[in-house]
């Protein structure tokens, strides 16, 4: 299912290429998304830091899957759990936008 959203299209992709940068890039459609900071002298900061780039770089796929997930949820009659999880899904999306 195909949706206009306003972000910046994706893919979305990492990069740590800026050794003046204690952090790391976010980048789509050739511009910077976002950047995550830490402090390289502390692994977990560093290993947060890498973590949260990836979700962030993941964010247009996962809003993609999500609308397709609703939509194929919508062709079906739902008990209780499916709404539940259509509701979820729905909720996500509209934080999203």
């Amino acid at each position: 299912m195909e949706t206009k959203t306003g972000h910046t299209p994706g893919p979305w992709t990492i990069s740590t290429q800026r050794p003046d940068h204690p952090g790391i890039l976010v980048l789509g459609d050739s511009k910077n998304v976002c950047q995550t900071f830490h402090d390289p002298e502390t692994p977990e900061s560093v290993q947060e830091s890498e973590a949260d780039a990836a979700l962030i770089a993941a964010a247009p796929e996962l809003l993609a899957a999500l609308y397709d997930a609703v939509a194929a949820l919508e062709e079906r009659e739902q008990d209780e759990n499916g709404e539940a999880a259509l509701n979820t899904c729905r909720a996500a999306i509209a934080k999203a936008k």
